[in-house]
């Protein structure tokens, strides 16, 4: 029978490796000042990044015609459930012993294989200068920093098993400022101000120079191309390796009352108004050099060709906003009731959102990845007279997530909702012949919490008759029980 899925073999395996070095050296001064400026701060950072990546791929088949065998008990592990999804116990085997045992392996050279295969070096050069300063209740700081970045990426332009080296160089210079005030009101009350021009350099994948390239046939399909006419039937995707990075305008704004040593409160608002995004777009390219490919010819001889044609990748777009506030505080309830003295709480509450729109034309809301709408943290504890206790919950509301997929791919996905609980208890001896004597015992994810992802991101995805999403991924990671022991002197 054909192999499962149609696919042509009963499965495949990929290897990656990712080698990774980072140079850097930094130097700096310092000078001291009498007067409302009294610190002066400068200095030079270099960074040299190196990154490859490569990605070994294998076909496999099941050995002997495909013939049904069964599975040597030396190989087999506990069953994996997969209630969750509607179905019971399947069988499971150790995979890294039983390869070479049961299938094949040959080897993938296609377009995938070349398009994971790459090299990028960076350097960035930093000169920075700030300015330490007090003025009656007013603190704080200002600088600016000059950034060069160079950046030199190698792939290839993939053509068929033969594909063409490819190299490009790009350099761009960055400057930066920033201030930070706080006014302090006295009585613990400060209120805080910064303001900053800020960069993030894009994913390195990103910046990969491969190129895929695709050539239509049948260009003039459907009607007959004219005698003499120019047409462009070449088409690719791939990394951009002059991708710069993002870039922003960042304030924060935030109002603190600090009680006591233990006890405080927060406010803060942030606002970024980033000029540029990275999203696929769409843009020119030349194919010059590239040999037509086989089919090329049923494109009549008497029409011409063009190696101009288009191109998808990342590339810097609109920018847009992120805006949100942030709840932060601590309390020891002894402040407010002395016999409740050690039990407190700490905790933060943020919300999120963003405005990114990759077209002028119309809206079309873009999540940013990794940012979450809602995320809160909340601790209680005890600490008096040696003894310690705590449990904590942390949750994090569903975001775009970007992971490895198949193939050994970087894509995106909907991560769910996840929230998790730790907790410890400890007792450290204050006096005796065991005084300086903690033990320690701690659970980390107490409820077991799963991960969890869908099908689909954003709005999208395929959904059930009672309208809500499939499930993707479900992991457990079990909890995690420690228990410490240690002694100060």
């Amino acid at each position: 029978r054909a192999p499962w899925g149609g696919w042509a073999h009963d499965g495949a395996i990929r290897f990656p490796d990712v080698e990774e070095t980072v140079y850097a050296f930094d130097i700096q001064g310092e000078l001291e000042f009498d007067g409302v400026i009294n610190t002066v701060t400068a200095g030079v950072n270099v960074t040299n990044r190196e990154k490859s990546k490569r990605v070994n791929d294998f076909d496999l088949f099941l050995k002997n015609g495909r013939q049904q065998v069964l599975v040597d008990p030396q190989y087999l592990i506990e069953p994996t459930s997969l209630d969750f999804a509607g179905f019971g116990s399947v069988l499971s085997y150790d995979l890294s012993r039983a390869l070479d045992v049961y299938w094949d392996r040959a080897p993938i050279l296609d377009a995938n294989f070349f398009d994971k295969n790459w090299d990028i070096e960076e350097v960035v050069i930093t000169v920075f200068a700030k300015a330490d300063f007090e003025w009656g209740n007013f603190r704080g700081n200002f600088g600016v920093q000059v950034v060069e970045q160079s950046q030199e990426s190698t792939g290839v332009i993939i053509n068929g098993t033969n594909p063409i080296s490819r190299t490009v160089e790009d350099s761009y210079t960055d400057v930066l400022p920033s201030l930070n005030v706080i006014y302090d009101f006295g009585g613990g009350h400060r209120l805080r101000f910064a303001a900053s021009k800020t960069l993030a350099r894009p994913r390195m994948d990103e910046m990969r120079a491969n190129v895929s390239p695709s050539f239509n046939t049948l260009i003039c399909s459907g009607q007959p191309c004219p005698p003499g006419s120019t047409v462009n039937p070449w088409s690719a995707s791939g990394g951009n390796p002059n991708l710069e990075p993002w870039r922003a305008d960042a304030f924060d704004l935030a109002y603190e009352w600090y009680v006591d040593p233990t006890t405080y409160f927060s406010i803060a608002g942030f606002y970024k108004d980033l000029d540029t995004y990275i999203y696929q777009q769409t843009g020119e390219f030349d194919f010059t050099g590239i040999p037509l490919p086989a089919g090329a010819n049923a494109i009549p001889a008497d029409v011409i060709i063009s190696p101009i044609g288009q191109i998808t990748l990342p590339a810097n777009g609109n920018g847009g906003t992120v805006q949100g506030v942030e709840f932060s505080g601590a309390i020891n309830f002894g402040t407010v009731w002395s016999p409740l003295d050690g039990f407190g709480l700490t905790g933060s509450l943020s919300l999120t959102e963003s405005d990114l729109n990759p077209t002028t034309s119309a809206k079309s809301p873009t999540r940013i990845p990794g940012l979450s709408g809602m995320v809160y943290n909340l601790t209680a504890y005890y600490e008096r007279a040696g003894f310690q206790a705590r449990i904590s919950k942390r949750f994090r509301e569903a975001f775009k997530g970007e992971v490895v997929q198949l193939f050994a791919t970087r894509g995106q996905t909907e991560i769910l909702d996840d929230e998790q609980i730790d907790a410890h208890v400890g007792y450290t001896f204050q006096s005796g012949s065991l005084e300086g004597l903690g033990v320690l015992f701690q659970v980390n994810n107490l409820t077991n919490s799963p991960y969890r992802t869908r099908l689909g991101i954003d709005g999208g995805g395929t959904t059930t008759a009672d309208g809500s999403f499939l499930p993707e991924t479900y992991e457990e990671y079990g909890r995690q029980f420690l228990f410490g022991i240690n002694y100060r002197f």
